[in-house]
């Protein structure tokens, strides 16, 4: 079990606070399933709603992970941070794109990325690292979900 922060669709902005388990199906996002995705089979994420995102989609959570991307409007852009990659996807599709797709070597790209690109911030690397550690490197996985009360430790840092 993981914990993490995550934007909604806009269109459920009234959902901010609510927290969500999803449970990985094992299967990836725009014909993206891979070993890395199967290995999350199962894997539970427990995320908060704490913002919102006009290009969100439903049923869709854009997971807060430094180095994931910085979405639609630049976020953390300013943060002082090394290169964070893509504009969507982050340090995780730099990866992809720079392997050609070859799934076998996004852990070792990520860490380096992570790695480099955080050099400056070790909660920031460690909040990167779980892409690599928790998440497989797995670009967008496919997952079910359901509302469940929030646990103390997502209230304690919101």
């Amino acid at each position: 079990m993981a914990f993490a922060f995550a934007a909604v669709p806009a269109s459920n902005g009234g959902q901010c606070g609510k927290c969500f388990q999803l449970t990985f199906t094992g299967e990836g996002h725009y014909s993206s399933t891979n070993a890395n995705t199967k290995k999350l089979k199962g894997k539970k994420l427990i995320i908060m709603a704490t913002n919102i995102g006009g290009d969100v989609q439903q049923g869709q959570f854009d997971i807060m992970i430094p180095g994931g991307g910085v979405g639609m409007f630049n976020g953390c852009s300013s943060m002082g941070w090394g290169a964070q990659g893509e504009q969507y996807g982050g340090l995780l599709s730099d990866c992809e794109k720079e392997s050609n797709y070859n799934a076998g070597t996004y852990a070792k790209c990520l860490t380096e990325k992570c790695n480099k690109a955080f050099s400056n911030d070790e909660q920031a690397k460690k909040g990167c690292m779980f892409l690599v550690d928790y998440m497989q490197s797995a670009c967008n996985p496919e997952h079910n979900y359901v509302e469940v009360e929030c646990p103390q430790v997502l209230k304690d840092r919101y």
